[in-house]
């Protein structure tokens, strides 16, 4: 409930604040850029070279090898298995997706409110 409250107060924030133009146009570019390194992301194999396509095959042989070696590791880790090593990997859990999330929003916003083009760029990125 109270991410939905800052959400929404964010959100009447941004519309009520960017009564400018150019803001829209700058969200409407970012958001096309988004698009296109996206789309570029999955297409770029497309345009691999050689050299690029080595690399692709030494990665898949080095997780290959990685998934060969599972049971090993496996077994490994729970015979050396600790409390401290549970609390300290447990960090993952803590910092979840929706504080990414605000983050990456936050340094957007303030990027678009300083009208700072680098720092906004940072948030799309």
């Amino acid at each position: 409930m109270r991410t939905k409250i800052l959400s929404l107060l964010t959100t009447i924030f941004l519309f009520t604040t960017f009564s400018n133009a150019q803001v829209f146009d700058k969200i409407g570019n970012d958001f096309n850029n988004f698009l296109k390194v996206g789309g570029d992301y999955f297409t770029s194999p497309l345009h691999f070279e050689p050299g690029d396509w080595r690399n692709v095959e030494i990665t898949s042989a080095i997780v290959g090898s990685g998934f060969l070696l599972d049971n090993t590791v496996r077994s490994y880790s729970q015979k050396n298995h600790a409390n401290f090593k549970d609390d300290l990997f447990d960090i993952d859990q803590y910092y979840t997706t929706k504080y990414v999330l605000i983050a990456t929003a936050g340094i957007y916003g303030f990027g678009l409110l300083a009208d700072h083009d680098k720092v906004r760029n940072i948030g799309v990125q």
